[in-house]
């Protein structure tokens, strides 16, 4: 929309064009990625003088408000932290007990050839294995 030819190069001027066309009740967006953009959608209800609903973008694990829970109490925000717990959220922690024993086998079987190319491309010799 922006790339059209004769957009104004700008979301906020856009969406007040869009306003001002087709007088809306309402204007409803989802929450962006990038916060800048975030703080401009927060005042268009005082620029546009409609009301302006953000919703939770349901592309992401977690929604903003849920981020600043788990971040709430912590000294440091460790990235580490916060993406296994969003994986555990997300069902997708598993540990090596819960995978069936084809799946171990073919897993050991791949870090074992990776390891192997890895010795013979850099003609180091790894001392690195995988145990089960």
């Amino acid at each position: 929309m922006l790339e059209q030819t004769g957009a104004s190069g700008s979301f906020t001027r856009e969406i007040a064009h869009a306003v001002s066309r087709h007088v809306p009740d309402r204007v409803v967006v989802s929450s962006p990625g990038e916060w800048r953009i975030l703080e401009a959608m927060r005042d268009w209800r005082a620029r546009f003088g409609v009301p302006v609903d953000i919703l939770d973008d349901n592309r992401f694990v977690c929604s903003t408000s849920e981020f600043a829970t788990w971040a709430e109490d912590r000294k440091q925000l460790r990235m580490e932290y916060f993406y296994r717990e969003m994986r555990r959220k997300a069902q997708m922690y598993r540990t090596w007990d819960s995978l069936s024993d084809e799946r171990r086998q073919r897993t050991l079987a791949s870090a074992e050839a990776f390891l192997t190319k890895l010795d013979k491309s850099s003609g180091l010799r790894s001392s690195a294995r995988v145990l089960p």
